[in-house]
């Protein structure tokens, strides 16, 4: 399938040539304290206080289904927007304690293992954060199964910021259970975080997660793809390759096509735009240009989410190409000096069982 006829191009040269006019307000980047923090290849970034910690009373947090769950002391409240990637996200924010459970299909790595899947936790890690460093690594139980406990601190966006977390896996599912706070406060959080940690419980099997195939015996892991400048990078599970076929300029392409998927990565410098090209701007440019290309284009409603601290927005177009119908993962990065078009597409009447996983390649997304 691969593009089939559709061209995927940095878009500043076409605005310009276009004569396209470009409006909105100057972009405007959330304030300190707004930052959002993110990790599982998602660490955050977030401007944090201090406030000294107490535990008054516990109680238990769950998931929207209701399939698992954590016991938290008073002030712990379930925060949906901490990140959009992870199946509960649960935070004091007054207080400047956080906490993600991330759900990892099993089949991301060939024979996944909790020593695997550790390694696979701190490699995502080590690409989000600066100064990064491993203080230890641990064997725990969590409802009477094994886990792996790990700790480790790094700056994320000029804030020290330092995380317990836990890799578990029951029925063949693995979780990564993710504390953190500022490094300053760590250590007055510590007890109370691995309190959280051994209070985590699958109540019900989760029956959405969808896996991708594993074919292919080159890696044991998956793997971490950089761009040639140094300056992006994204894992791809095990079996895909780098594919210099699928756009031309892209900084970034991978495919897997016995499977029919496919991502292709195109960065551009905000320099090449109008001053006050906003996220929103470019957004319009990106679906004009695909819509263009693809017949009976139908574009659903932008969600506004953040990829490794930096704000984005992110839909599904699905249309046909060469009469061959094909659904579109489109998600729009803005940073600083650039914007970033991550695409990942294939066919329409796949889409659905691989969102999840996309979901999940796109969160991996790093500028370095």
């Amino acid at each position: 399938m691969r593009t089939i006829g559709i061209r995927f191009t940095k878009l500043a040269l076409a605005a310009v040539a276009g004569g396209l006019l470009l409006t909105g307000c100057v972009f405007k980047r959330p304030a300190a304290d707004q930052l959002q923090s993110e990790i599982q290849s998602r660490t955050a970034s977030l401007t944090l206080s201090k406030i000294s910690s107490s535990v008054q009373a516990v109680n238990r947090i769950e998931d929207a289904d209701g399939s698992l769950g954590l016991t938290f002391p008073q002030g712990w409240v379930r925060d949906d927007n901490l990140n959009k990637s992870a199946v509960l996200g649960v935070s004091d924010r007054s207080k400047e304690k956080y906490c993600l459970i991330v759900r990892m299909p099993s089949n991301l790595i060939k024979d996944a293992t909790l020593d695997s899947m550790r390694r696979k936790l701190l490699a995502d890690t080590k690409v989000a954060l600066q100064n990064y460093h491993l203080v230890e690594n641990g064997d725990t139980l969590i409802g009477g199964l094994p886990a792996k406990m790990v700790e480790f601190y790094g700056t994320a966006r000029n804030v020290n910021v330092r995380y317990l977390a836990a890799v578990y896996e029951k029925d063949g599912t693995f979780y990564q259970i993710i504390t953190w706070s500022t490094s300053d406060l760590f250590a007055d959080y510590k007890d109370e975080f691995e309190k959280v940690i051994q209070s985590f419980r699958v109540v019900k099997p989760n029956v959405k997660t969808t896996a991708l195939p594993v074919l292919g015996s080159a890696a044991s892991d998956i793997s971490l793809v950089i761009s040639p400048d140094k300056h992006a990078s994204i894992t791809i599970p095990e079996g895909w390759a780098q594919d210099a076929g699928l756009a031309s300029g892209a900084d970034i392409q991978a495919s897997h096509p016995s499977t029919e998927d496919y991502i292709v990565v195109l960065r551009e410098d905000r320099s090449d735009f109008s001053q006050n090209t906003t996220i929103n701007d470019y957004s319009k440019l990106v679906s004009d240009n695909m819509k263009q290309a693809i017949q009976n284009a139908k574009q659903e409603p932008a969600e506004r989410i953040t990829i490794g601290g930096l704000n984005a927005l992110q839909y599904v177009i699905t249309g046909e190409v060469d009469k061959v119908k094909i659904s579109y993962l489109v998600t729009l990065i803005a940073s600083e000096d650039h914007f970033t078009q991550v695409l990942m597409w294939t066919r329409a009447d796949m889409f659905a069982d691989k969102k999840q996983n996309y979901l999940y390649i796109v969160n991996t997304f790093r500028e370095m």
